[in-house]
Parts: structure tokens; sequence; C-alpha cells
């Protein structure tokens, strides 16, 4: 999280989705101000069990395994980065002048969802949410939309 979460007023914070969830970095800052319920999105099959054991022992944390944009998609290519940490749907701009210690080492097929479309699906009300947190590689602007 670029903010560190210590500088939100996080006792208003009840219950927050994080897309871009990666191996749940934030957990223990979210637990610690007893936020009530968390939902993880990540587009990284891969990292969906090491999500799963981090988060099975919280009460009120679930996660979802789909990248999150603007519309419904059956199949995207997600770049996977040799360091996990910056793995996009986005080609490289910029970033790989920055880190160029940093390069795709494959690509995988992930489906794209509307986070608005995953939360009907489940029956969960989006109005129980109210803090979201995008850290998802440029993509935000797609996953807001």
């Amino acid at each position: 999280m670029l903010i560190p979460f210590r500088f939100l007023p996080t006792n208003k914070i009840r219950d927050i989705i994080h897309v871009g969830a990666h191996e749940c970095e934030e957990l223990d800052d979210y637990i610690k101000d007893a936020t009530r319920s968390i939902l993880w999105i990540e587009a990284n099959p891969e990292k969906a069990l090491i999500i799963e054991k981090n988060i099975k022992n919280i009460p009120g944390s679930s996660y979802a395994i789909f990248a999150a944009g603007s519309h419904n998609e059956t199949c995207k290519k997600l770049k996977i980065t040799n360091n996990g940490l910056s793995s996009s749907l986005l080609e490289f701009g910029t970033h790989q002048h920055h880190h160029p210690s940093v390069n795709v080492t494959k690509e995988v097929d992930v489906q794209v969802k509307r986070i608005a479309t995953y939360l009907l699906e489940r029956h969960i009300n989006m109005s129980d949410y109210n803090m979201i947190c995008l850290d998802i590689q440029g993509y935000e602007l797609e996953a807001l939309r």
C-alpha cells in the first residue's frame, strides 16, 4: 500500500475490498484495527493457495481469483514477473526503465470481471464496504470503471 494504513482514519473503516491481494501483505495492519471483514481479490491464480493459507484463521476474510476490470471478459493475458509484485494486465511502460531487473517470465490467461458483478453473483451488499484498496499495477482506473 502506497499510503501507510496507520495514516488513515482506521476507526471509521469497517470492511475492506483489497484488489491486488498478492500474498495479503497488508493483513496485519487491517486486522489490528478491528476491521470486520476483508475481501481480497487477486488476478494471479498461482497466489490462491498462499492467500488461502494467510487468511484461513481470520474471521470475515475471503478471497476471489479474478482480474478486476471495467467489463467482464472470459480471458485476458496476465503478465507474471520475476518479482511477482509487478505482474500486470498491461504491457511494461516506464517500469522497465526504472526497474530493469524486473521482467515478464510468463503469461497466464485470467478472467476479468467487474467487482460489482462479483459482489452481485455472491449476494454481497457493496454498501457494507467503506474502503477499497487498489494495487493493480496501473489498471486501477479500469477497475474503478
